[in-house]
């Protein structure tokens, strides 16, 4: 795996972690539209880092 790979995966995991904080944050004010919102692009951010380490 190419160093622009790894970095690009470890971005990727940081935001994933970023979207973990900000998921429980709207589920804690009931703010229900931003939770599915930020729950649909953690699942797109998962599918990538998936598709990266194949």
């Amino acid at each position: 795996m190419k160093r622009d790979d790894l970095q690009l995966l470890n971005q990727l995991i940081k935001t994933l972690e970023e979207a973990a904080s900000k998921l429980e944050f709207y589920h804690k004010k009931g703010h229900y539209y931003n939770f599915t919102q930020t729950k649909k692009f953690m699942v797109m951010i998962q599918k990538e880092i998936l598709k990266r380490l194949k």
